[in-house]
């Protein structure tokens, strides 16, 4: 089970931004070796949904090292 360890988590720093034709402010934020798009991934909804389901990833693939080989 995923266990969460927060010295793993990285710090979020603005990569770089551009005006979107709808004159709004695009930015992408680098985490590690992960990037975010405001225009696209800004909603704490969404952003829940996807921690969850890379837990229930992590989970799987801790669970079944054998099965899949990555052992």
């Amino acid at each position: 089970m995923f266990k969460y360890d927060p010295e793993k988590v990285p710090d979020i720093k603005l990569e770089r931004e551009w005006p979107l034709e709808d004159k709004t402010i695009n930015q992408v934020y680098r985490a590690g070796n992960w990037s975010f798009e405001t225009s696209e991934e800004a909603n704490l909804e969404y952003a829940e949904e996807a921690i969850y389901a890379w837990i229930a990833w992590h989970d799987f693939l801790s669970a079944n090292k054998k099965l899949l080989n990555n052992d």
